[in-house]
C-alpha cells in the first residue's frame, strides 16, 4: 500500500491549488478549469501567462501555504496547555499546509518553460532584453 499525502493532508493540497487560482485572478490570467477536491489530480488549468506571471503563479502556494501554516502553528502552540485535542488538530492543519507549500514538479516546469520562452524570444530572436 502506497502512502498518499494528499489523503492525509488534503487541506494543504486544496489551499495549494486555491493559491494558484487566486494568483491567476490577481494577475488577470484567464482560468479555464479548477479541480480542488480530488486526491489523484487536483489542478488549475489557465492560459499561458508571460514569464514573470508564471513564476508568481508557481510561487503562490509557497508564500500563502507557508504563511498560513506558520500562523496555524502559533494557534496550535497557544492551545497546547488548555486544550490538547485542539492543539493536535491545528498542528495537523499546519503540517498539512507546510507540506503542500512547495511547488510541484508541474508548477516548476510551467515557470521554467515560460522563462525559457521569454529569454528565447527576447535574446535570440529580437536581440535584446529591453
Amino acid at each position: 500500500m502506497n502512502f498518499n499525502p494528499a489523503i492525509v493532508f488534503f487541506p494543504g493540497m486544496i489551499l495549494h491549488e486555491l493559491s494558484h487560482y487566486l494568483a491567476c485572478i490577481f494577475l488577470n490570467v484567464r482560468v479555464h478549469r479548477v479541480k480542488l477536491f480530488d486526491v489523484q489530480s487536483a489542478f488549475v488549468v489557465h492560459e499561458k501567462p508571460n514569464a514573470w506571471k508564471a513564476v508568481l503563479i508557481t510561487l503562490a502556494p509557497f508564500f500563502l501555504n507557508t504563511f498560513l501554516g506558520l500562523e496555524i502553528f502559533g494557534i496550535a502552540f497557544g492551545f497546547l496547555d488548555s486544550n490538547f485535542l485542539f492543539s493536535l488538530f491545528f498542528l495537523w492543519l499546519g503540517v498539512s499546509l507546510i507540506y503542500f507549500s512547495f511547488p510541484s514538479l508541474q508548477d516548476a516546469r510551467n515557470a521554467f518553460d515560460s522563462s525559457i520562452e521569454f529569454y528565447d524570444d527576447h535574446i535570440f530572436k529580437k536581440g535584446s532584453l529591453l
